[in-house]
């Protein structure tokens, strides 16, 4: 009867988003809805999505580290990015160098590096949920160093990088930001922090990323978050439940339907249950300035939970919370150029989360970060 009853959804679904006059917002949920009551059914069909907890060892995150560098005698291999991805599932020792368009060039290891100068700061990137429920052909096998590189091509990321897969990639042991993302984060910082204990660290991640950096920053042993110097997120949501229950508000009438095939889909998640969040845990490091990120039509994480989490944070006395919104044009929302967790690809986020990192003293492109000086301004909560 479930499985009828989904089906009939993701039909009546298919159908609205073909009928022109029906209000683009309720088209917009109506697709989700479609996505998930798809995804549900085929995952229904193919297996009894029994709830997998993964083994999180450094051995699983498949750790990726991109160092600034000059191609010298010393560096005699340039692969594209591409080349060094194919070689992160055989678990070989990755040593080379990639170099960019615009003549910036990063030795790629799978280690963790030691940095030359011992207070140096180097950025970790948590990536967000890759794909959609059906997959994603890199995950396990190098999604998180594919997400990074995007990053530093595009500007953000200026210095040593980590960058790590999520061991919880699969529908089945996906649960938003919970004990196993945070156990993931919380081993790639106590492993940093072991090898370089005075650097200054900077997390960087996009939706589950973000998420889990909050949860992170609010749950986890301060120890572990010592070294934390800065935040810059873009797009997190607060839980599962509110991304199921911001998609369901696109649809009233059968929005009970809507958890329902996120739990088929995602079988970990569960209604109402306790969960951990930036707004349960301790007061946000008010040390630590954070960078927030959103664009105003994300249905997947509605602009205003994310207003809710920079009220949070700054309500517990923290003084330097950025928030920075981006309104995209009717071409980009009409041709979803701009979507969830895809600013990275916007220039005035480049420039005002480089316009950040100078402002606290951090790597960063000296041209995008004058050039985001007024958005960083206007993005500080008042």
């Amino acid at each position: 009867m479930k499985k009828t009853i989904l089906m009939a959804s993701f039909l009546g679904c298919t159908l609205a988003l073909q009928t022109p006059y029906l209000d683009a917002s309720f088209k917009k949920g109506a697709s989700f809805f479609a996505a998930f009551a798809t995804a549900a059914t085929y995952r229904h069909y193919q297996t009894t999505m029994i709830p997998i907890a993964p083994e999180i060892t450094v051995e699983n995150l498949n750790i990726i580290s991109f160092e600034p560098t000059t191609l010298d005698a010393t560096v005699t291999k340039t692969n594209s990015m591409r080349e060094v991805i194919t070689q992160i599932p055989s678990k070989n020792p990755i040593d080379t160098a990639i170099a960019l368009e615009d003549g910036r060039h990063f030795t790629v290891r799978n280690a963790i590096p030691k940095l030359k100068n011992p207070t140096d700061t180097i950025f970790i990137y948590c990536h967000g949920w890759i794909g959609n429920f059906l997959g994603h052909p890199l995950r396990g096998k190098g999604i998180g160093a594919a997400a990074t590189y995007n990053y530093i091509k595009r500007d953000i990321l200026q210095g040593v990088t980590i960058a790590f897969d999520f061991p919880t990639d699969r529908p089945q042991s996906f649960n938003l930001a919970q004990e196993d993302d945070m156990a993931t984060v919380t081993l790639i910082l106590q492993k940093v922090t072991e090898i370089n204990p005075d650097a200054r660290i900077v997390l960087v991640g996009d939706s589950r990323g973000a998420a889990t950096i909050l949860n992170v920053m609010t749950h986890a042993d301060a120890l572990v978050v010592k070294n934390v110097s800065a935040v810059a997120i873009e797009c997190p949501p607060i839980s599962l439940e509110r991304v199921a229950h911001d998609l369901a508000w696109h649809l009233p009438i059968i929005s009970s339907l809507v958890h329902t095939c996120v739990q088929y889909a995602l079988p970990r998640y569960t209604p109402g249950a306790h969960i951990k969040t930036v707004f349960n845990g301790r007061p946000f490091s008010a040390h630590v300035p954070i960078f927030i990120g959103r664009v105003m039509c994300d249905s997947q994480t509605h602009h205003a939970a994310i207003q809710e989490i920079a009220d949070h944070i700054q309500k517990s006395g923290h003084k330097q919370v950025y928030l920075y919104s981006y309104t995209p044009t009717l071409q980009q929302q009409t041709r979803q150029l701009v979507w969830h967790a895809k600013m990275a690809q916007i220039t005035e986020y480049q420039q005002a989360v480089n316009a950040f990192f100078k402002r606290h003293s951090l790597p960063h492109n000296s041209a995008y970060a004058e050039q985001g000086i007024a958005a960083l301004l206007e993005s500080t909560q008042q």
